[in-house]
């Protein structure tokens, strides 16, 4: 049995290229050709059709923000007061509220729809890409 002959290390993919044996292709492959992704990079750029939905969109984060904070107000006059019954009769609850508390609860209630009303008109304003001024 004759020993294999060992091979050397492996050529890596960094080593220099011996070119090659094609003059034509090399003349070829060194000579400059505007190609159409470079000349679309010279041309101005067109609007993308989903820029006025996104520019649209940011200009709801406002009121998003807005409706989120009324509604935690509202939340925590509403479970503030039901969470100190005044008494208990059979099945029912009885709660003593004042007029004042009355109109700040109804008022707190009334804007949080109203936000949600707004918010929603917007939002399909927004996704139709309308941007209001």
């Amino acid at each position: 049995m004759t020993p294999k002959k060992a091979n050397g290390p492996a050529e890596a993919a960094t080593s220099p290229s011996r070119g090659s044996t094609n003059p034509q292709k090399d003349k070829e492959m060194n000579s400059f050709n505007a190609t159409t992704s470079q000349q679309a990079a010279k041309a101005p750029k067109a609007a993308c059709p989903n820029d006025h939905r996104l520019d649209a969109f940011m200009e709801l984060e406002t009121e998003v923000l807005d409706l989120m904070n009324m509604s935690a107000i509202t939340s925590d006059i509403v479970l503030d007061f039901f969470s100190q019954p005044e008494a208990r009769e059979g099945k029912y609850v009885v709660f003593r509220i004042s007029e004042d508390f009355r109109d700040r609860l109804c008022f707190a209630v009334a804007n949080v729809s109203n936000r949600a009303d707004a918010l929603a008109t917007n939002y399909m304003t927004a996704f139709c890409g309308e941007v209001r001024s």
